[in-house]
């Protein structure tokens, strides 16, 4: 316990040193890059059980950069970083996914970013809706895939998309699962 509570007081304080710089060029990638791949290994840590949930606190942080930056470019930051701005989102309420999926399909529209993680938020929003998916990136129940909307279509959406096809994807699911 007392290794897990160390990590995450020195994330939280590496983290929030490079934050702290926010009014200091935090948008050159030079700082912008490590603070959102600090966000990334953050955010993974919690869903591995290493450290507590940092949802909260990492959304806070991932704010403070949009506000000051924009959403971030991953041709400028790189994949992990611009997938750490990514999986705070994908991870954050609904409310807060709402309010920044414009700013990603207009990052997407550009070129910038990580092909497959729009959709991603795009089908975790529908189905916190309530809705059907589009794309099949949402599972329940371990690897039972959430309603697909028009699933005729859906292998050339996630095509389009640069997403894998779906039965790929469900057994790399299935995999995962099995695995310890």
């Amino acid at each position: 316990m007392k290794k897990v509570l160390l990590a995450f007081a020195f994330s939280t304080s590496a983290a929030l040193s490079v934050i702290s710089s926010a009014g200091a060029g935090i948008c050159e990638p030079s700082k912008l890059t490590p603070a959102l791949e600090e966000l990334y290994d953050s955010d993974q840590e919690s869903r591995v059980g290493l450290t507590p949930s940092n949802d909260v606190w990492n959304m806070r942080r991932l704010e403070e950069i949009v506000a000051e930056c924009g959403w971030p470019d991953s041709e400028l930051v790189g994949r992990k970083a611009a997938l750490g701005a990514f999986l705070v989102l994908q991870h954050a309420p609904l409310d807060l996914q709402l309010r920044y999926v414009p700013l990603l399909r207009e990052a997407a529209e550009k070129g910038q970013l990580v092909a497959g993680t729009l959709p991603l938020l795009e089908d975790r929003i529908l189905v916190r809706k309530g809705l059907s998916q589009s794309y099949g990136t949402q599972f329940s129940n371990g690897c039972e895939l959430h309603e697909i909307a028009n699933p005729e279509g859906v292998e050339e959406r996630r095509e389009t998309a640069g997403l894998p096809p779906l039965q790929e994807y469900v057994a790399y699911c299935l995999e995962r699962r099995s695995s310890p």
